[in-house]
């Protein structure tokens, strides 16, 4: 049994349990870029009163983590006679790519150390590292 659990803005877990009507799952890994995964639910499902745009989403199978990240597209599509709610978005590798880190701390120290020095010594060669902590492809 597939089981969607879905969570809020601050990714606190919504409502009374996890939606267990799903009829499809699909997730799409690659490696060159962050991947997509999408899901369909039946349309009367109650739980779908939970469901938002930039909600997150993690499909299970089991106690096997398959799918998930964040909500950004949510459509209705008429199939049999009550339709369904079709929803996808970027898998978590998308949401990490959205998100600018300001400051790193190596052992508790917020100076840049040898670990941090070597991790930037194996950028490509067209990449700079800003003081202000972005990475620029020149």
């Amino acid at each position: 049994m597939i089981r969607l659990d879905i969570g809020d803005l601050v990714n606190s877990i919504t409502g009374d349990g996890p939606i267990v009507t799903a009829s499809e799952v699909r997730s799409v890994t690659r490696l060159s870029r962050a991947g997509e995964w999408s899901a369909s639910v039946p349309a009367t499902d109650p739980k779908l009163a939970n469901v938002g745009i930039k909600y997150y989403i993690d499909a299970w199978d089991g106690q096997d983590w398959i799918a998930g990240g964040t909500i950004e597209e949510i459509s209705l599509r008429k199939r049999g006679a009550a339709g369904s709610l079709d929803m996808s978005g970027g898998d978590p590798l998308n949401m990490l790519a959205r998100v600018r880190v300001r400051k790193v701390e190596i052992d508790g120290s917020a100076a840049p150390g040898a670990a941090l020095l070597a991790l930037l010594a194996l950028l490509p060669s067209n990449w700079s590292y800003q003081i202000d902590g972005t990475l620029i492809a020149t």
